[in-house]
């Protein structure tokens, strides 16, 4: 009878069988033996689940779980249920741990400091070789020193993946990966640190992003979930007074995520209008440090453009009624007349 494992890796797959046994590999041949690793494929069609089970032939710390495509959060979440060890670990299916001892660090150092969280520093695989140095919003990729950190000091949303998380503490709080196709992660990353209120971090680089096209934003369902995602970053941030991440979270909304935002406000569709117009609340312009330029504060996410509603229609009457509305309306006036000559037509205002 196998002892409960230290740590359980949750892994998603879809359509991997290019990386899938590199990873499979890496994860098994860590140093820290006793793991556990669940696989969940997520509806593949190319020869995914056949590697997955070829693998659990040969090992039985590997356990394969097969779901109809419901999106990388759903599976992890099912993981997460299925779990048996004392700390959970998420890995993407083409990704891989920067050295065999990474898994054996990060448990000890979660151990020895009664951590509910306990990570260390990300690294990314590009064209051009590993990075692990990053620019000024992703500085919160690097730790400088081994230490215990409260969240409110650190205020970062991006590379949930290089943390440990006990299980226990995830399920007695509840703390799920939302149900969204895109920007599932910062959410579930942010509420987890929130919850917990510190974690333990160490300097080394405890995982490696390979760095491709792996997103897309061709379906409504895409662009709507990755809005929903980071109007629920705005919100927490804004009920737990955690100003830096509010800053970094609309400096996202446009460096980021302006395509979409685009396609949102120029789309007929109403729930993208709707969740536009959620997180246009959600944003605040006197919140704002002044060093943000006027294109951070209202390109994109100031102009939203409400769907047609009749006249007794009084929840669209409240938002143009709005002072926030009329000042979009009002900077945008200009932008707006040209984009309807350049149609072809004068559009009224």
């Amino acid at each position: 009878m196998h002892s409960a494992p230290k740590v359980s890796v949750i892994i998603p797959v879809y359509n991997t069988e290019q990386y899938l046994r590199e990873c499979l590999d890496n994860v098994v041949s860590q140093t820290l033996s006793e793991i556990e690793v669940i696989c969940i494929d997520d509806g593949s069609s190319d020869s995914s689940v056949d590697i997955l089970r070829e693998y659990a032939e040969k090992d039985d710390r590997i356990t394969v779980l097969v779901q109809q495509n419901c999106g990388a959060g759903s599976a992890r979440n099912k993981g997460i249920n299925s779990a048996k060890g004392e700390y959970v670990a998420f890995m993407d299916s083409d990704d891989y741990y920067p050295e065999k001892t990474t898994l054996e660090k990060l448990y000890d150092a979660a151990s020895d400091h009664s951590a509910n969280i306990c990570g260390g520093s990300f690294s990314s695989l590009r064209k051009e070789g590993i990075v692990t140095e990053y620019p000024e919003m992703l500085k919160g990729y690097t730790f400088k020193e081994n230490k215990e950190m409260w969240y409110r000091d650190y205020q970062f949303d991006y590379g949930y993946h290089r943390f440990l998380y006990r299980r226990e503490f995830l399920i007695e709080n509840g703390l799920y990966f939302p149900d969204y196709r895109r920007y599932q992660d910062p959410p579930f990353f942010v509420k987890a640190m929130i919850t917990s209120e510190k974690f333990f971090a160490i300097t080394d680089v405890t995982y490696r992003y390979r760095t491709q096209q792996r997103n897309n934003f061709a379906d409504d369902r895409k662009k709507l979930d990755n809005i929903k995602g980071l109007t629920d970053n705005l919100k927490m941030a804004l009920d737990n007074n955690l100003d830096e991440l509010y800053q970094l979270t609309v400096a996202r909304c446009y460096k980021d995520f302006w395509f979409v935002l685009k396609a949102a406000d120029e789309s007929e569709n109403e729930e993208l209008q709707k969740a536009l117009a959620e997180l246009n609340d959600a944003i605040d312009i006197k919140r704002l440090k002044d060093d943000y330029s006027e294109i951070y504060k209202l390109h994109y996410i100031r102009n939203i453009k409400c769907p047609p509603a009749p006249k007794d229609n009084k929840e669209a009457d409240l938002i143009r009624a709005s002072a926030s509305y009329k000042i979009g309306r009002f900077i945008t006036w200009i932008p707006r007349k040209i984009r309807g000559l350049i149609k072809g037509g004068d559009k009224k205002d």
